[in-house]
């Protein structure tokens, strides 16, 4: 059992060096074709009052998807406070929705960071499985 572990301490930062670097080659051939002024200059066209609209319905919508827990919660009769919940599904929401993997990231991140603070494992999954319900309905 020993020799299992001591091998996973090393392999899992492996596999994530591989992601990045995998990841950072297909954002350098992606976006090879443009120069930095190119770039630059695209971004000089949008103007202080579309940037902050574009925040501000970032971040919005962002709050409004983390209060989906919020309703889980209560559901399920299980407290956790409002801040911690927060907190959790807009990282939860910010990472799996950049990701593309919002069910597998999404569920980790709940239960890495739920599990800390004293959630049960089938709270956790009973979560992610309405996460998930609630994206096919949206869809």
């Amino acid at each position: 059992m020993r020799d299992r572990w001591s091998w996973t301490r090393w392999i899992y930062p492996i596999i994530g060096l591989l992601l990045l670097t995998f990841s950072l080659y297909i954002l350098q051939k992606e976006l090879g074709r443009y120069s930095l002024d190119d770039i630059l200059a695209g971004l000089a066209l949008i103007s202080d009052r579309q940037l902050a609209l574009a925040l501000c319905f970032a971040f919005t919508g962002y709050f409004v998807i983390s209060t989906y827990d919020l309703v889980a919660f209560r559901q399920l009769n299980h407290y956790l406070s409002r801040k911690r919940i927060l907190f959790t599904t807009f990282i939860t929401y910010a990472v799996s929705n950049t990701t593309g993997f919002t069910l597998l990231i999404g569920g980790g991140i709940r239960y890495r960071f739920y599990s800390c603070w004293g959630v049960p494992a089938r709270i956790v999954g009973d979560f992610s499985y309405t996460d998930a319900s609630r994206t096919d309905v949206g869809f």
